[in-house]
C-alpha cells in the first residue's frame, strides 16, 4: 500500500486494486475491482483531492516559515548528529548539508560554548533550551536569533531534541532603536531647566527622573523613584489636592491625550512652591494607561508678581471708593447750605445796586451753579 492510501479511510482500502495496490487515474478499471468502478472512481477523486490538500497545506507552511523566518532542527541522541531544516540552512547562509555535529552547528553562533553546551544539557538532562543570541551567517552577516529546544522522551530515554531558530533581526533593531531613542529623550530631558517625572506600570510608579527634578523641588531623584502616583499626590497642597486628584482621574478616565493645571507642591525643603504641570498619557492597545509624562514648571514668581499686581489693584480700587465716599458726603453737606446762598443772591440781584455791585452778585451765583452742577454729577 502506497503512502497515499493512508489518507483513506480503511474500510475504502480494500477497496484498492490489489494489482497496482492504488487507485491510478490512468486506470479506467482493472479486474479484481470491476464491479465497483464507480465506487473506485470516488476513491480516486478523494485521493487527488487530498493530494492538492497536502500540496496547499504544505505550500502555506513553507510560505509561513519565511514570513516568520523560523525554520526547524532536531538532535538525534543516538549518534548525535544535529538536523537542519532547509529554512535553517538559508538562515545561515551554509551549504554544509543538512547533518551537522553539535559543535559544528554551534560554531555559528559568537556564543558558541553557551550554545553547544544547552544543546547537550538538553540531550542528556531534558533541560529546555530558550535563548536569544547572535548568530553569524556563513556569509559573515550578523543576525539576532531566537534558539530553542524540548527533550523527546521515548520508552523512558531522551531520544531527540526538537527545536526551531528564528531570526529575530528585525525586531531586535527595532527595540535597539527604540532604545536609542529613549536614551536620547533621557539625555535631552536632563537638559531642561524644568522637571520632567515619567510613571509607568498598574499602577503608575515613578519610572524617570532626571537631575533637573533635584534643583526644582529639592529632592532627591533616587528617593523618588519606585514612588507609586498615590504616594507622590501627598505632596501636592491640601486645598489644591481634591482638585488635582479630580483633574488627573477624569482624563485617564476619558483617555484624554493631555491635561494641565496648577498646584502647590511640598519642596523637600519643607515650603510650597508653585507648579504648572503639563501631563501626556500615553495608552496601549486596549485603552489602559501606559505611561505618564509629568513636565513641572516652577511658576512661584509669576504667582507672586500676579498676587501682587491683584493687591495693588485693590488698593487702589479702596482708595478710590474712599474717595468717592468722601466727594459724596462733603457735596451733601456743601450742597444745603450752597441752596441758601444761591438763593439769597437772586435776591441780592433783584434789589437796586451799582454796576460793580452787581458784577460782584453776578460772579457769585455763577460759581455757585458750577459748583452745584459738578457736585451732582459727582
Amino acid at each position: 500500500m502506497s503512502a497515499d492510501d493512508w489518507f483513506l479511510p480503511s474500510q475504502c482500502q480494500e477497496r484498492l486494486c490489489k494489482v497496482c495496490q492504488s487507485v491510478d487515474l490512468a486506470h479506467d478499471h482493472c479486474g479484481e475491482c470491476d464491479s465497483d468502478q464507480g465506487d473506485a472512481g470516488d476513491l480516486r477523486e478523494a485521493l487527488r483531492q487530498q493530494r492538492q490538500l497536502n500540496r496547499w497545506q504544505t505550500e502555506q507552511l513553507d510560505q509561513l516559515h519565511r514570513d516568520v523566518r523560523i525554520g526547524a532542527w532536531s538532535l538525534n541522541c543516538d549518534d548525535m548528529m544535529v538536523e537542519l531544516s532547509d529554512h535553517v540552512l538559508a538562515m545561515c547562509e551554509s551549504s554544509h548539508g543538512n547533518y551537522q555535529l553539535p559543535a559544528d552547528f554551534a560554531q555559528f553562533f559568537p556564543e558558541s560554548l553557551r550554545v553547544h553546551n544547552a544543546l547537550i544539557a538538553c540531550a542528556e538532562h531534558a533541560l529546555a533550551i530558550n535563548l536569544q543570541v547572535e548568530l553569524t551567517t556563513a556569509q559573515g552577516n550578523l543576525r539576532w536569533v531566537r534558539l530553542t529546544g524540548q527533550a523527546a522522551m521515548v520508552n523512558g530515554r531522551i531520544a531527540r531534541v526538537t527545536g526551531s531558530l528564528q531570526d529575530l533581526s528585525d525586531q531586535h533593531a527595532q527595540t535597539m532603536a527604540f532604545m536609542e531613542s529613549e536614551e536620547r529623550f533621557r539625555q535631552m530631558v536632563s537638559c531642561l531647566s524644568d522637571g520632567v517625572i515619567v510613571f509607568a506600570g498598574s499602577p503608575p510608579q515613578i519610572d524617570f527622573v532626571p537631575p533637573s527634578v533635584e534643583s526644582l523641588i529639592k529632592q532627591n531623584p533616587a528617593s523618588l523613584r519606585g514612588m507609586s502616583l498615590e504616594a507622590f499626590r501627598t505632596l501636592t497642597h491640601r486645598d489644591d489636592f481634591q482638585r488635582v486628584t479630580s483633574c488627573v482621574s477624569d482624563a485617564i478616565h476619558h483617555a484624554l491625550p493631555k491635561v494641565r493645571y496648577t498646584h502647590r507642591f511640598l519642596t523637600g525643603e519643607g515650603r510650597y512652591l508653585w507648579l504648572e504641570d503639563h501631563i501626556s498619557f500615553i495608552y496601549d492597545s486596549s485603552g489602559q494607561l501606559e505611561k505618564m509624562y509629568v513636565l513641572s514648571r516652577d511658576i512661584s514668581e509669576q504667582v507672586t508678581a500676579a498676587q501682587a499686581l491683584w493687591d495693588a489693584k485693590e488698593q487702589a480700587q479702596q482708595v478710590n471708593r474712599i474717595k468717592s465716599d468722601f466727594l459724596s458726603s462733603m457735596s451733601h453737606e456743601l450742597r444745603t447750605p450752597m441752596t441758601g446762598v444761591l438763593g439769597m443772591t437772586e435776591l441780592l440781584l433783584e434789589t437796586e445796586l451799582n454796576a460793580e455791585q452787581r458784577d460782584f452778585a453776578q460772579t457769585v451765583s455763577e460759581s455757585g451753579q458750577v459748583y452745584s452742577r459738578y457736585s451732582t454729577t459727582s
